[in-house]
């Protein structure tokens, strides 16, 4: 999970969309708020695989958390409050990639 988190900040920080789209066809303030969304995702997915990692080094499988446990993780930090709501803006602008992944997805024979 950690590293799936940093491949989707990676892909994020270098603006890799998806190969198979059709980057051409789309705006450039689209492709931050896609990008944005992928590093949101990113986020969250390290958030989990850190719990996973503690919870193996505990030998407590009670201490590995799915999404609401890494949001809820998000939120007992300094400015959690703060953190979720990037969060949930960028998880939200995960949800316009997807969209536009399959709007203007290359699909070839």
């Amino acid at each position: 999970m950690i590293g799936a988190g940093v491949y989707q900040l990676t892909r994020a920080f270098r603006a890799k969309l998806s190969k198979r789209l059709d980057t051409g066809r789309i705006s450039p303030a689209v492709r931050a708020i896609c990008r944005f969304g992928i590093g949101a995702r990113g986020v969250v997915f390290g958030v989990i695989g850190v719990s996973i990692v503690n919870a193996a080094i505990r030998y407590d499988p009670s201490r590995a958390k799915g999404t609401s446990g890494a949001l809820g993780t998000l939120a007992a930090q300094p400015f959690g409050r703060l953190l979720l709501i990037v969060i949930a803006v960028g998880l939200i602008a995960y949800g316009v990639y997807a969209f536009i992944n399959a709007k203007y997805r290359r699909i070839e024979a």
